[in-house]
């Protein structure tokens, strides 16, 4: 907590002030994969269609807000859903690659950020072995550009 950080509720776009930024970093939450660690109004409570819309609204926003030739950074982590009716794999970071580049920006460089196995509790472990599953380690960071012709 710091007196020079405002809450924003990015569901509702970014403020007037940042308008003609040079830098978005979004580090939004991974779906649900921690929602117990949000407060239960944020995105990581929204049912999948609601938080791919979410993303899609996310990258639109941040094309309108950034400046000419500005760089948004995203990073984001694939994540196998398995709950309610849903199970399955989601390829959180080519969704994402494909909202932003559908938004208007190129897509200039993709680095890997793994994760220690440090990062997931013991049950879950526990669960992916009993489960013969795998871990998901993996993070990539996504940089994007918003390039002109002028």
């Amino acid at each position: 907590v710091r007196e020079d950080i405002k809450y924003n509720d990015l569901t509702k776009g970014f403020p007037e002030e940042t308008k003609d930024c040079d830098l978005i970093f979004l580090d939004p939450p991974y779906y649900n994969l921690k929602a117990k660690d949000y407060i239960p109004e944020s995105v990581s409570s929204f049912e999948i269609n609601k938080f791919r819309k979410f993303i899609d609204n996310l990258a639109k926003d941040c094309y309108k807000t950034i400046k000419k030739n500005g760089i948004v950074t995203y990073i984001i982590q694939n994540y196998y859903v398995k709950f309610a009716s849903i199970d399955e794999y989601i390829d959180f970071i080519d969704e994402g690659i494909k909202s932003f580049k559908d938004s208007g920006f190129k897509l200039v460089n993709r680095i890997n950020c793994p994760q220690t196995s440090q990062v997931y509790q013991p049950q879950d472990v526990k669960r992916a072995q009993e489960q013969k599953g795998m871990l998901n380690l993996i993070r990539d960071l996504l940089i994007f550009k918003k390039w002109t012709s002028n």
